[in-house]
C-alpha cells in the first residue's frame, strides 16, 4: 500500500527510486507486491498504473540495488553494454558459498565492490578472502574493484571488468 501511495504522489522516476529503496530494505518482496497487485482492486486508483508499470519492468525475481554504489556500478557497466545480475546467491543446496555483488549474465565472472565501510575490518577481510577463494575454486573469475574507483574512475572500472571478461572467456 505504501508503494502505491508513493506512486500516487510522486513522479514515476522518483517513485521508482523510493520503492526500490523500500524493497532493498526488505519491507516487501516481489512476491508480496505481485500478490497485492493481483488481489487488491486497483482500477482507477491514483498511482496504480505507475505501480503496475514499475512491477512489470522488474518482475517478482527482481532484486533492487542495496546502495547507490551498486546502482552506479550497474549504470557504468550498462553504458558499456555489459549486463550483470545483482546480489546473486552462489553455491549448491549442500553448501552456500555466498552472495556476490554482481554475476555476469553469460560468463563465469563475478564483480565484487570492496568498500571501506563493509570490507576493511580484519574479520571482513578474512571472510572476503575465504569467500573469494571458494568462488575461484568453483571456476569463477573474480574482479575486485573499490568504491573509490566506482565513484571517481569509471574507466578503470570498465578496464578491470573487460580484463575479467577476457579471463572468464578463456576459462
Amino acid at each position: 500500500l505504501l508503494a502505491l501511495q508513493l506512486f500516487a504522489v510522486s513522479r514515476f522516476e522518483r517513485g521508482e527510486r523510493l520503492v526500490d529503496r523500500l524493497w532493498s530494505m526488505r519491507l516487501f518482496s516481489g512476491t508480496s507486491l505481485a500478490r497485492f497487485l493481483s488481489e487488491v482492486p486497483l482500477r482507477g486508483v491514483r498511482g496504480s498504473a505507475h505501480l503496475r508499470r514499475y512491477f512489470d519492468r522488474r518482475g517478482a525475481d527482481y532484486w533492487p540495488p542495496d546502495s547507490g554504489l551498486e546502482s552506479r556500478f550497474d549504470q557504468i557497466a550498462r553504458a558499456e553494454g555489459i549486463v550483470f545480475r545483482r546480489q546473486v546467491d552462489l553455491g549448491s543446496d549442500e553448501h552456500w558459498t555466498g552472495r556476490v555483488d554482481f554475476l555476469h549474465e553469460d560468463r563465469p565472472l563475478v564483480v565484487e565492490i570492496q568498500s571501506e565501510v563493509h570490507h576493511s575490518s580484519l574479520l571482513d577481510r578474512e571472510s572476503d578472502r575465504n569467500r573469494l577463494q571458494a568462488l575461484r575454486a568453483a571456476g569463477l573469475t573474480v574482479v575486485e574493484i573499490t568504491d573509490t574507483m566506482v565513484w571517481t574512475a569509471p574507466r578503470s572500472v570498465i578496464a578491470a571488468v573487460r580484463q575479467g571478461l577476457r579471463a572468464a572467456g578463456s576459462s
